[in-house]
Formats: C-alpha cells, sequence, structure tokens
C-alpha cells in the first residue's frame, strides 16, 4: 500500500463504506440463511439421489436465466439511473416495459429449445432429474422478468426495495411450503419440490410489480414503448451476457458435469458442500456491492492512491473473516454431514477443496467488479470465459476417474487461472493492485 496517510475525507468514506457492507451483508445473510436452512431440509427429505434431481434442473434454470436475461441486471440499472439523472423520466415505463419483453421472448424461446431436446430428443441419464428439468423450465422467464424488475427498483435508488422479493420473499415462502409439505406428512419427489420453487417465483414476480409500478414516472409522448432502442439493447448486452454466462457456468458447472457423468446422487452430496462453501462468499459479496458507486466516484475524481488504499483495506478485513469463516465450517462438517445423511460424509473433502478456492478467490479481489464498473467489461468476460473452458476441460478430465474430489479440484484450478489473468489485467489497465497484498502496481 502507499505510504501516505489516509485523510480525513478517506477515514470517512471507510466508514461509510463498512457500514453500507455490513448492511448488505444482513441483506445477503438472510437470503443465504433461508436458502441454506431449506436446502439442508431437502437434503435430509430426497435423499442424495432425489436432491440430486432438484440441484440439477435447478442448475440448468440459472444457466438459462444467463443469456436470457440479455444483461439486464446492469442494463435496466444504467438506463433508469441515466432517464432520472438527465430528467427524462417520461419514458421510464417504455424502457422497462420494452427490456422486459425482450428477455422475456428470449427466455420463452431458450426454454422451449431445451425441453424439445431433452423431452423428445435426449433419453439418457436419470428419468427423475429429466423429469424435474421440464417441469423447472417455465421458472426461466419468470426468473429474468424478476431481474429486471429488481434492476428497475435499483436503478430507482430503491436498493433494498429491488432486493425484497427475490432475497426475503422467494425463498421465505419457499421455505415454508417445502416445510409446511412435510408437516401434513406429503411426500414429494424431484418434480413435486421443482413445482413448489415454481409457484413461488410466480408470486414473487407479482410482489415485485406491486413493489415497481406505483414507484415509476407517468409516461409522457406518444407510447409506452418509447426510447427503447431493442438493437443498442442488444449491441450493449452482448459483453454483459458472456460476462454474466461465464460467472454462472464456473459457478455451476461441476454440478451439471457431475449430473451427467458422475450420476445424481454424486451431484447430491456436492451440491450440498457447494452450498456450504458459497456461504464463504457472503462478506465479499457485501463488499462488492457496497464498494461499486465509490469506484465510479474515485476514478473520476483522478484518486488513485485513496482508491488502493480503501480496495486493500476492504480485502483485507474480507480475507480474515473469510479465512474464519473457512476453518469453523470444516471443524463443524464431520459431523454435520453425517447429520443429513450417511451418504453426505464423504462430502468433506471436497468442502475442504472448495473452501480453499473460495479463499483464492478473496485473495485476488474484486477483480471483477473493478473492471466492469471501470468501463473494462470486455477484459473481465474474457478472463472468464477462459476461465470457464479450463473448468469445462477439467471436469471433463477429473471427474471420471475421481468423482466429486475430481469436480472440486477442477473449480480450484480454474478459479485460480481466471483471477489469476484478471488481476494482471487490473493491474495493467488501472495500474493498482486488488489482492490482499495492496502493492502499488505500475503501468
Amino acid at each position: 500500500m502507499s505510504s501516505t496517510p489516509p485523510t480525513a475525507g478517506e477515514e470517512q468514506t471507510w466508514a461509510t463504506l463498512r457500514r453500507g457492507s455490513d448492511r448488505t451483508f444482513v441483506l445477503l445473510a438472510v437470503d443465504t440463511g433461508l436458502r441454506v436452512a431449506t436446502g439442508i431440509f431437502l437434503a435430509r427429505w430426497l435423499g442424495a439421489s432425489g436432491y440430486g434431481a432438484y440441484m440439477y434442473a435447478t442448475s440448468w434454470v440459472l444457466i438459462l436465466s444467463v443469456p436470457a436475461q440479455l444483461g439486464s441486471a446492469r442494463l435496466v440499472v444504467r438506463a433508469v439511473a441515466a432517464e432520472l439523472a438527465e430528467g427524462r423520466t417520461g419514458h421510464l415505463r417504455g424502457r422497462v416495459r420494452g427490456g422486459t419483453g425482450l428477455v422475456l421472448a428470449a427466455a420463452v424461446l431458450l426454454a422451449a429449445i431445451v425441453g424439445i431436446v431433452f423431452g423428445a430428443l435426449v433419453r439418457a441419464g436419470d428419468d427423475a432429474a429429466r423429469e424435474a428439468l421440464l417441469w423447472a423450465l417455465p421458472m426461466v422467464p419468470l426468473g429474468v422478468v424478476m431481474i429486471v424488475q429488481r434492476a428497475a427498483l435499483e436503478g430507482l435508488d430503491r436498493v433494498v426495495r429491488g432486493q425484497v422479493p427475490q432475497r426475503v420473499v422467494q425463498p421465505a415462502l419457499f421455505g415454508g411450503l417445502v416445510v409446511g409439505a412435510a408437516a401434513v406428512g406429503m411426500e414429494l419427489s424431484a418434480t413435486h419440490v421443482v413445482l413448489l420453487a415454481g409457484l413461488t417465483f410466480a408470486v414473487t414476480l407479482i410482489v415485485g410489480a406491486g413493489l415497481l409500478w406505483p414507484l415509476m414516472p407517468a409516461r409522457t409522448g406518444r407510447s409506452s414503448s418509447d426510447g427503447f432502442d431493442p438493437r443498442a439493447w442488444l449491441r450493449q448486452s452482448l459483453p454483459m451476457v458472456l460476462l454474466a454466462a461465464s460467472q454462472v457456468v464456473n459457478m455451476r458447472l461441476d454440478v451439471v458435469m457431475l449430473g451427467l457423468l458422475g450420476g445424481v446422487e454424486d451431484a447430491g452430496v456436492y451440491g450440498v458442500v457447494t452450498v456450504g462453501a458459497s456461504l464463504l462468499t457472503l462478506v465479499l459479496g457485501a463488499s462488492g456491492r457496497a464498494f461499486a458507486p465509490l469506484i465510479v466516484r474515485l476514478r473520476a475524481l483522478g484518486e488513485h492512491a485513496t482508491f488502493q488504499r480503501l480496495v486493500t483495506r476492504s480485502m483485507r478485513r474480507t480475507m480474515v473473516i473469510t479465512i474464519a469463516g473457512a476453518v469453523a465450517m470444516l471443524a463443524i462438517a464431520p459431523w454435520a454431514l453425517p447429520w443429513l445423511g450417511a451418504e453426505y460424509a464423504r462430502g468433506w473433502t471436497p468442502l475442504s477443496i472448495l473452501c480453499a478456492a473460495q479463499v483464492v478467490n478473496v485473495g485476488a479481489g474484486m477483480v471483477v467488479l473493478i473492471l466492469v464498473m471501470s468501463h473494462h467489461e470486455r477484459d473481465a468476460a474474457a478472463g472468464l470465459a477462459l476461465g470457464a473452458g479450463a473448468n469445462l476441460a477439467l471436469n471433463l478430465a477429473l471427474i471420471p476417474p475421481y468423482g466429486i474430489i475430481g469436480a472440486a479440484v477442477a473449480t480450484l484450478l480454474s478459479t485460480t487461472v481466471w483471477n489469476g489473468l484478471l488481476i494482471w489485467r487490473v493491474r495493467r489497465r488501472l495500474g493498482i493492485d486488488p489482492t490482499v497484498l495492496g502493492r502499488r502496481a505500475r503501468r
């Protein structure tokens, strides 16, 4: 880090950043806590095979949602915020409706293609997993519309309100339905659980619409679609789609590959430990959400040294918490995994490898966020795409001989690859060190 002491203004900024990060962490923790609790319940209730079929189906939903949303998670925020800043609020409804229609059409098309392929053409694999996947496909269009709603609320500077439907309403309702079904003695399959999840998506979409549309300014002009250019949207969305797709592939490809190459029981065991390891990303995610607008401001003001110091302080704080969480998780896992079921006991080794991958990820810093907020999203997309390719190759090579341990090693190695590439790009593009080391880089 730079030897220049921080100013009083920088200390105030740091205090504000910490408060924002902590508040965001609470919201993310509520979401994750609800999802983890429901996941644990489902893992015990469905068993490794049934839970594996459920994870397989929902992983496909997540993967398909990335290209279907056409970059709307960032594009809608930017468009709505720009309209507000420039006082051109009359076309906000048209932009949001136009974006919603475009992503809805893309989602329906993708879901239909996958449904035809797996329903009529592909007969290999586990029947329960394929059936669950087919019933899960309607969640793709529902999910992308929810993403547009959340992005519009964030663009209207209603960040917390925008997060409530997907991070509180949906997981709480889903968990309540699952527990309620068990309480009345229902014996549900993976397909039944997927149908319950789809129902909660529909309810959440209605809640999101109720929160969004009363806040939208009344439109002006001739048409509600004024101000929306589908071709311009598609041009801007390409690097964003590649970036988001690569992120999701790096997160879920191992589960999908295990379902295809190793069987649904392996996917079920591995799905549990990936949920556990994903808890370690909460602090990094909260720091990133709080830090994003600050990156733009510091870059615009040319405060390079302040930028470097705040990045380093944030990442060192995040690393300490992440390592403490990893140690605690690995200490608890030897009795927690068998408690879920005897078949989950073999998950400790892949869990330890995935925890190491998360420590590597945090140690590298907020490389993706820094590049995207500095208008270098193409660099971020290219690095993550190379990482996804490495992930695919490593999974193909390591899953057949080593099963869930091979999948975990593939994730660790590919995480190291793409983080290393993006560290290099941040240093070259911006002249800062995004890692916990905080050494001043030279361009």
